[in-house]
């Protein structure tokens, strides 16, 4: 059973930008807090780096090469590619790439269309924007989405996708469950987090509940437990990049 953890490495600022909010953390730490928890538990990990904040902060780069995770990409400006005109889109999807070389990409808000696709397979071998509930109704397996780009969605179950927000709100008891479910049922399991949600968002900012409910330690510690729990079912920790080679192997 293969069991593949990611994160979006992006700033708080950039998760919360249509919500205009002001308030600010420092990012640089909780990205360290998550690397150190992989280490920690010894797993590999992809994760999915904006490309605007790894120019802003190139220590990025070396705390995910250091600690020997997949790179890949999660867009430049964390927009929502979906709303850009048709030469902003190819422009940012370039520039993504500028820092170091992705095989795999993850749009910001999860948003991906026929068009961004088009896009996509000129740079990419894999995707992994496609989520139940976020970007479409359906839930799709592993998939070829053409012929040279495949498409890795997050684990999904009786249509709840295991995104962060997902996580973060159901009780660890329930998670087990789902994961179990998942892993039962397709032998592999993609699940996603994002480095500032392991701080404490102060519920008074105005963003909406889920978002900063059930934020920082307490959340770090509830994830932490789910990957040992994840080890002790027998998992094998990969990357996408591995997910992505074995599954093309089957196609």
């Amino acid at each position: 059973m293969q069991v593949c953890v990611t994160a979006d490495i992006e700033r708080f600022s950039d998760g919360v930008a249509k919500y205009d909010c002001s308030y600010r953390i420092n990012d640089i730490v909780f990205i360290r807090k998550l690397t150190d928890m992989f280490c920690e538990v010894d797993i590999l990990s992809t994760l999915f780096i904006l490309g605007k904040f790894a120019y802003e902060e190139p220590a990025i780069i070396d705390i995910v090469k250091e600690n020997g995770h997949e790179l890949a990409s999660h867009g430049y400006s964390h927009f929502d590619l979906r709303t850009l005109p048709f030469s902003l889109l190819k422009e940012e999807l370039t520039k993504s790439k500028a820092f170091f070389s992705p095989k795999g990409f993850r749009a910001p808000y999860y948003g991906c269309n026929a068009q961004i696709i088009e896009q996509l397979k000129l740079h990419f071998v894999y995707d992994s924007s496609y989520v139940p509930m976020r970007t479409t109704l359906i839930s799709h397996p592993i998939h070829m989405l053409t012929e040279s780009l495949m498409e890795i969605p997050i684990s999904t179950v009786w249509g709840l996708p295991l995104t962060s927000t997902t996580l973060r709100l159901l009780p660890l008891p329930i998670v087990k469950e789902l994961v179990s479910v998942i892993l039962k049922r397709n032998k592999y399991l993609i699940v996603n987090v994002h480095p500032w949600e392991f701080a404490k968002v102060p519920q008074e900012i105005s963003v909406p509940f889920y978002v900063k409910k059930n934020t920082g330690l307490s959340f770090l510690n509830k994830f932490c437990e789910l990957l040992q729990f994840l080890q002790a079912l027998g998992g094998e920790f990969v990357t996408m990049e591995q997910i992505y080679e074995h599954h093309r192997g089957l196609c």
